[in-house]
């Protein structure tokens, strides 16, 4: 049986004036060990707003976003028994907040500014996902 899964990847963003950060993380080993952003599955009672918030605050703890901008970029894998579509998402909060609640999914973390987040995905996907954002956030 071929399944198809639903899956949220979420880009958190910070801004001071002009310039913008953006929060990148590594996953535990047992997981993907390349940096990128909060992803994970979309609950079968949700919808992609709602999966993006619970993904943020189950790995760091943010509650609410200040700003939640659709990447209008799904992607979709196919793969032997299932395909996974891959829906992107900015998340905004205010900048100084602190990660109060961070899983232990999450191995580590940091803020970046857009060069170096950037240069950090591993993924071409992901860096196509921030470089959108990041055009959005500064036109």
């Amino acid at each position: 049986m071929h399944a198809l899964v639903h899956r949220v990847k979420v880009f958190v963003f910070s801004r001071t004036g002009r310039e913008v950060h953006y929060l990148v993380l590594r996953h535990a080993p047992k997981r993907e060990a390349y940096w990128g952003p909060i992803e994970g599955p979309i609950l079968p009672s949700e919808n992609l707003e709602l999966a993006a918030c619970r993904r943020v605050r189950d790995q760091v703890g943010i509650e609410r976003p200040h700003t939640l901008l659709d990447l209008r970029m799904p992607e979709r894998n196919d793969l032997p028994d299932e395909s996974v579509v891959e829906w992107a998402y900015g998340y905004g909060i205010p900048a100084g907040v602190e990660l109060t609640r961070v899983s232990r999914e999450v191995c580590e973390y940091r803020w970046d500014g857009f060069d170096s987040a950037f240069r950090s995905m591993e993924l071409p996907m992901n860096q196509e996902a921030i470089l959108r954002l990041h055009l959005m956030l500064t036109r």
